[in-house]
């Protein structure tokens, strides 16, 4: 087959790495079938500079060069490490390694490490102190579990000679879900799941524990659940599965079930213990952050911007019960339920009625309200989080996403902050409806914010509304997309499946560890966050500036001016409306009917005739209410007149109608060329273009059946038509204008974020050197009077520690953009008498210099 027959078609990913290491996405089109003479061009916004055919050939062939020589690597060494694993089942040497003697009877642990062998007294030895470990011994050509002759007993190093101790066997539960029975010494003067905690062991129940769990296992549950969202029940599987070294042999009074032991209240309490446990405010009574609290947003000189949305997908079905007892740390990110399930019963305002002008959306509506089913007692969650998207106020849903929750929730945060302190832009994907609803119901509250809609929702949102609430034409909100809340519900969305098989309590307790979690997530990234986002708004400004300044040279006018021109003609499209007076309604009204009844006596359709005749009817109708107000014989000579008049002025609106829908089709379809098909954002774009279509359509046969003109969708579906030669308004703005009037926007936005994000820099530097010296105050103050005041100054210590370290990164991330050396603001920053003890400096500034050097490696 020749070349010229084949088509290129299929699309496959390539990584390109440019001097500055940035990875590139590019498009190959590989041959399939028949090849067109002009293949489509495939430009990505990231690929400034375009390479050759003839480089990206290459390319391809590197990757895949490298990955054919990567596979085979692994199908020539496969079989060889199948072959060391199996000899690795008996065992390497017969000789103890920690005395040298010989055994027939080898005792191996792979707990220890993959060369421990041990003869039997050596391996009792070792294990009297280390605990927790599997031995197993090599009897009639296999391993076996090891059992000593010897048992152990742990006992508290601090309470030992307590003359009403006891001892008592538990089994615990290993990291590696092994179960072991353990003798252990209690006494009377403590509970025993306090003194288990001392030994890294978590009770199973509060009083008399049989079962306990180790630290370790625990933690990495924990861990597993909010960080991948794992259910309890698997990961007990998990475990379970996991055993599969060699046959165990259970034993009749070891735990059956692992899950059924913790599934209880008592892997609750372990969250709630280690949330308690990694808290600063644990330790510190005038401690006030709160896990909500940005440590941007705290200070007074940064711009505040909350984004809200609701979740439908954390439901909660009604048969899983309440749970017992009020939920533990409630005033954590929820507000109280009680008082929010009040304010929306007395609040029954539909966001229908304000929502006319905009798209259809559903959010807000009363009607969808009403429950779909009677089996959910929450159909979701309404929530908030700052412009760095750190989670901050959220309410369960008993109903749909009705304007009432917003409504409270802004109302909440008025009341609960200073003046200065309140949010001063909302972004939410109604704020349009919000905004007019608030301006309608509760001007007080709505004085207080902006609102805006964010840019991924702004696509569905017609052109007037996104001139005026589109983040993208909104002054004050950089580059803040305001989709954080979209990003926490993807996060929260896979617990969706655990939370509502729980009870109201556990649901909470989980979703208060998730958002915690999530927000310490988000702020240990927040100096990576700032430095990324300052390189974005300059280089959106760069590219940004030449595209508005080439258009700039070829018309007249600047793009500033023609962006408050769009938005003139905007609101003057939305406003369209036909004055009639009596009179000439009247003469427009009695010439339809002549008009309706010659086309009623040429029809040859009976259900034609029959809409004719229900037309004619409410016509006739209309007219004699108009003819009530005039006097009807004065116009015998003027009908002709104003009947004219009439029909001028009524053309005239459905003109302008008409060419406001052109003008919104214009730009939308400017918008579109932006993505490719298929793509998330060109789908939402693409319902837009569909829904203008269907207003243009929808006009246009009004058009036609009034007046004698008959057109077609192609001659008026763009606002530079003949069409619109007889309307008196200015010429709406060329595709030239408009994509200047964007760039200009985003250049504009671009600035507005590099001024915004300086200040938000230094206030995280001086929210950080804050915490710094309030924990030294704290540390100073602490005393040693029992182990509790010696262990509470450590963690203090470590907190201040996990501070300087968060400070150090923060600076090696925004060192370029700080006035003074990263390294002379560590040394001001740092308490060297007090730190010097656990911190070496130089250290630290060695692995800066080294960061440096392979930084300016990587650029050159």
């Amino acid at each position: 087959m020749s070349l010229r027959s084949k088509k290129f078609v299929q699309k496959i990913k390539v990584i390109k790495y440019k001097e500055e290491r940035k990875e590139i996405e590019i498009v190959k089109l590989e041959p399939k079938c028949s090849v067109p003479k002009k293949p489509k061009k495939v430009v990505t916004e990231e690929l400034l500079d375009q390479p050759t055919t003839s480089v990206v050939q290459e390319d391809v062939r590197t990757y895949v060069s490298r990955k054919t020589k990567e596979r085979e690597g692994w199908e020539t060494v496969q079989p060889s490490m199948f072959r060391a694993r199996v000899e690795e089942m008996c065992p390497s040497t017969w000789e103890c390694c920690f005395c040298g003697k010989e055994t027939m009877h080898i005792i191996h642990c792979p707990d220890c490490g993959p060369t421990a062998h041990y003869c039997e007294e050596c391996c009792t030895q070792i294990h009297s102190l280390v605990l927790f470990h599997k031995p197993c011994v090599w009897k009639n050509d296999m391993y076996v579990p090891h059992e000593s002759s010897s048992e152990t007993c742990i006992r508290r190093k601090d309470h030992n000679e307590c003359p009403t101790a006891y001892t008592k066997t538990l089994a615990v539960i290993s990291l590696s879900g092994h179960q072991h029975k353990i003798n252990m010494q209690f006494c009377k003067c403590e509970m025993e799941s306090v003194t288990l905690v001392r030994f890294r062991l978590w009770p199973s129940s509060p009083e008399v524990p049989r079962v306990a769990f180790d630290f370790k296992l625990m933690e990495l549950a924990v861990v597993l659940q909010l960080e991948g969202c794992l259910s309890l029940k698997s990961f007990c599987d998990a475990i379970i599965q996991s055993q599969n070294g060699f046959p165990v042999m259970v034993r009749p009074d070891e735990v059956k079930d692992i899950y059924r032991s913790l599934v209880g209240d008592s892997f609750n309490e372990y969250r709630f213990h280690r949330s308690q446990f990694n808290n600063r405010e644990s330790y510190d009574e005038n401690h006030v952050q709160m896990a909500n609290e940005c440590p941007i947003c705290c200070e007074s000189d940064v711009t505040k911007i909350i984004s809200l949305d609701g979740n439908f997908g954390l439901v909660h079905k009604k048969s899983s019960g309440q749970g017992t007892g009020v939920p533990r740390r409630k005033e954590k990110f929820f507000m109280d339920q009680d008082k929010v399930d009040t304010f929306v019963s007395a609040y029954g305002q539909d966001a229908k009625k304000q929502n006319i002008n905009c798209s259809d959306f559903q959010a807000g509506n009363i009607i969808r309200s009403k429950k779909k089913t009677d089996k959910l007692d929450i159909t979701g969650l309404f929530g908030s989080v700052c412009q760095h998207d750190i989670p901050q106020l959220f309410l369960n849903l008993k109903h749909g996403e009705r304007l009432a929750y917003s409504v409270h929730l802004l109302q909440h945060l008025v009341d609960n902050s200073e003046q200065d302190e309140r949010a001063g832009i909302i972004m939410y994907d109604i704020a349009c409806s919000l905004q007019r609803h608030l301006q309608k119901e509760n001007k007080d509250l709505q004085a207080n914010f902006k609102f805006v809609v964010p840019v991924f929702h702004s696509y569905a949102h017609n052109m007037a509304c996104q001139l005026e609430f589109g983040q993208r034409f909104v002054e004050g909100t950089g580059l803040n997309d305001g989709e954080g809340v979209e990003r926490l519900w993807s996060y929260l969305r896979k617990f969706s499946s655990i939370t509502k098989e729980m009870t109201v309590s556990n649901r909470h307790h989980l979703l208060v560890d998730a958002l915690e979690h999530y927000s310490n997530r988000i702020k240990e990234k927040l100096g990576e966050r700032l430095k990324a986002m300052l390189e974005k708004a300059k280089k959106l400004q760069e590219e940004t500036r030449d595209v508005f300044t080439a258009v700039e040279a070829k018309h007249d006018g600047s793009a500033a001016e023609w962006i408050l021109l769009w938005k003139e003609l905007s609101r003057s499209g939305r406003q369209v409306s036909v004055s009639l007076t009596p009179d000439e309604r009247y003469c427009w009204l009695s010439k339809q009917i002549v008009t309706q009844r010659i086309m009623l006596a040429d029809s040859n359709d009976e259900d034609e005739k029959v809409l004719l005749k229900d037309h004619i009817q409410k016509t006739e109708n209309e007219m004699k209410k108009v003819g009530k107000q005039i006097n009807v014989q004065s116009l015998d000579d003027q009908k002709e007149k104003l009947a004219e008049s009439a029909k001028n002025k009524l053309k005239q609106g459905h003109l302008k109608k008409l060419q406001m829908f052109a003008n919104e089709r214009q730009y939308i379809l400017s918008l579109l060329k932006k993505y490719f098909d298929g793509q998330e954002m060109a789908k939402r774009i693409s319902k837009q273009l569909s829904s203008n279509s269907e207003k243009i359509k929808k006009s246009l046969k009004e058009f036609n059946s009034k007046f004698s003109e008959r057109f077609s969708f192609a001659e008026v579906s763009s606002p530079s038509a003949t069409f619109f030669k007889d309307l008196n308004v200015s010429p709406f703005l060329d595709e030239d204008k408009i994509k200047a009037c964007q760039a200009y926007s985003l250049y504009q936005h671009a600035m507005e974020q590099e001024q915004m994000t300086m200040l938000e820099v230094k206030a995280l530097l001086h929210h950080i050197d804050d915490e710094n010296q309030h924990l030294l105050n704290l540390i100073v103050e602490a005393t040693q009077d029992d182990r509790y005041q010696i262990g509470r100054k450590h963690m203090l210590m470590m907190f201040k520690l996990k501070a300087e370290e968060q400070w150090i990164r923060y600076l090696l991330s925004l060192s370029e953009f700080s006035d003074k050396s990263a390294e002379s603001q560590i040394h001001s920053f740092i308490d060297m008498p007090l730190q010097t003890d656990f911190i070496e400096l130089d250290c630290i500034f060695g692995e800066m210099s080294d960061l440096s050097e392979s930084d300016d490696s990587e650029t050159e």
